[in-house]
């Protein structure tokens, strides 16, 4: 392949940058320069150009399904496949087999991390995250019960009930292990609900790792039974707490799997 006179202004700085790359690896390997020539260094420049237009294409489509709040800089996650091409024109083909598992793997795992898909709605109260319960009580006239979501969890957290959001409060803390004793005054978002069952509670508890609570909605706002109010960054502990009324009743226990929005945690009956 001849690489014509003038390229496309989309590749020029591309051509430029992996010539400047070839030119001072000279020092370092004089034959790897010999046998980079301006036809390969061009089609390299391409390949380049047109592996970076689709990872950015699937970015784009994946975006509707990834989860509102997640980081400014996860796009950049979808190029890291691209640093393969430098791997590839430096040290061969043996070494890009190597490190193309190793590049992309983090990449699928941040997409992974940050997914949010739709949900069927559940009956009665419904979890307001995926992950595995941690605890359930009754106390002081409430029930109480307490979800650890995992690292590969889904990180958006949704509505228990349907009701009026008329409180959420920032609280300041630490950032022990979501599952240890202390997590309570780790740092925390409460959402105080009023709901058709009075007053719900839920705490979205950061972690030793989750250092980020991102809110989706406002004080005042309608919210609906399994609609996302938040994203807690990969992932950590949700608590919640309702009304022990006699029309409640539970339907889960400790260690049992639950969805967000899915899986019923109380079950409705005549109140």
């Amino acid at each position: 392949m001849i690489a014509p006179a003038t390229p496309p202004p989309i590749q020029k700085w591309l051509l430029a940058a992996f010539t400047m790359a070839s030119t001072s690896s000279a020092v370092i390997s004089p034959s790897l320069t010999t046998s980079l020539t301006p036809s390969k260094l061009y089609s390299l420049s391409i390949l380049f150009t047109s592996s970076n237009r689709y990872l950015f294409y699937l970015y784009k489509q994946l975006a509707p399904v990834l989860a509102q709040g997640r980081p400014k800089w996860l796009p950049l996650a979808a190029s890291l496949p691209l640093l393969t091409i430098p791997i590839y024109l430096f040290q061969g083909l043996w070494a890009l087999a190597a490190a193309l598992p190793l590049l992309a793997l983090p990449c699928a795992l941040l997409l992974f991390f940050f997914r949010d898909p739709n949900r069927q709605i559940g009956e009665g109260v419904v979890s307001p995250a995926d992950g595995r319960v941690l605890e359930v009580r009754k106390e002081g006239g409430r029930i109480h019960i307490s979800i650890y979501m995992g690292p590969l969890d889904v990180h958006v957290n949704r509505s228990p009930v349907e009701g009026i959001i008329t409180e959420i409060r920032h609280i300041e803390g630490g950032h022990r292990l979501a599952f240890s004793k202390d997590s309570p005054l780790n740092e925390r978002v409460v959402w105080t609900i009023e709901s058709p069952f009075g007053v719900v509670e839920l705490v979205q508890i950061a972690g030793a790792f989750a250092r980020r609570i991102v809110p989706y909605r406002k004080e005042g706002e309608r919210v609906l039974k399994g609609e996302r109010i938040g994203l807690i960054r990969f992932g950590s502990r949700v608590d919640l707490s309702v009304p022990d009324l006699p029309c409640l009743s539970l339907s889960v226990k400790k260690g049992e799997r639950v969805w967000a929005a899915t899986t019923t945690l109380l079950e409705v009956g005549e109140c």
